[in-house]
């Protein structure tokens, strides 16, 4: 094994909020900012906010930049110094994850030591190439103050380069109460097995599904499949949809088999399937590939709510 990997595993270790993928849903931001996006090429400035790119900055939000210069070439662009720090302003009690950009794309033996929030978070390793992603949950008592601190100090290499920074608030679980009283659904209507348009998707359908219950939408929200042809063998693609907090709401999806509807029906739940794609913020498309062993077979999909 190369020394790179060590290093690189030794890092997970330690900071274990350390990702090389980027932040999801960044479009939910409050704050996020390119650092030194708008700075002079090649040239060591000062900081200022008119150097950087905002993509996101809320209202009620705002942000600083102490101990550090801007830099931009083109490979990229960061804040540097030795012990960079970086304050966000929020409301009071704001709660969700901050996400912070180490980089060192010219790979000159950057690694810093991390404290959040006044807590000593430890060593950041190697982090050439692409850089790494930090994040943290932020909870009411880190914003009770209205502010968000990171420091970081150099520990070998120039400089601490930071590329970018995202604040994002949690995603709201939706509830099937929640979704009922979103939709002024009152009495009968209320009830999970209540097909009010009617088309054909009750209101657990329509709730685990993402359909709207006073709209005839079905065809828009139910599963869909078709017959591919997979290696020379053909296969049932059937795709539907499930909300990403699923096991959170109550909620499981699966999928009934039957050979003759004169038998019963089957349940494999989700053993066929075989990928899933975000839709958005609330939901997934989930794939699933079935073997046509038969002449003829049906296929369910069976959503049980506990709520």
């Amino acid at each position: 094994m190369t020394d790179g990997p060590n290093i690189q595993l030794a890092q997970i270790m330690i900071i274990p909020h350390l990702s090389y993928d980027p932040p999801e849903n960044p479009e939910r931001a409050d704050i996020d900012i390119d650092a030194a996006a708008n700075a002079p090429m090649g040239v060591a400035t000062s900081w200022s906010q008119a150097r950087d790119e905002a993509t996101k900055l809320s209202a009620g939000f705002d942000y600083a930049v102490a101990n550090a210069d801007c830099w931009r070439d083109a490979t990229g662009s960061a804040w540097f110094g030795s012990e960079p720090g970086i304050e966000i302003t929020c409301p009071v009690g704001f709660e969700g994850t901050a996400y912070y950009h180490f980089h060192d794309w010219n790979s000159a033996g950057r690694s810093a030591h991390i404290y959040f929030e006044g807590s000593d978070i430890g060593p950041l390793g190697d982090h050439s190439g692409d850089g790494v992603w930090v994040s943290f949950t932020v909870n009411a008592s880190d914003t009770a103050d209205g502010r968000i601190h990171l420091q970081a100090q150099l520990t070998s290499g120039p400089n601490v380069m930071i590329a970018r920074i995202v604040l994002i608030p949690p995603v709201e679980i939706i509830t099937y109460a929640v979704w009922v009283e979103d939709n002024n659904l009152t009495g009968a209507n209320a009830l999970s097995t209540t097909d009010i348009e009617p088309d054909g998707m009750d209101n657990l359908l329509e709730y685990a599904l993402g359909g709207n219950p006073t709209n005839d939408d079905s065809a828009a929200f139910m599963p869909v499949f078709g017959i591919m042809n997979i290696g020379g063998s053909n296969v049932i693609d059937y795709v539907y949809n499930r909300r990403l907090d699923a096991a959170i709401l109550g909620l499981t999806y699966g999928l009934n088999q039957s050979m003759n509807l004169q038998s019963n029906w089957k349940y494999v739940g989700t053993a066929y399937e075989t990928d899933s794609s975000t839709i958005d913020l609330y939901f997934e498309s989930v794939s699933n590939s079935i073997p046509v062993a038969t002449d003829k077979g049906f296929i369910q999909l069976k959503i049980e709510g506990d709520f």
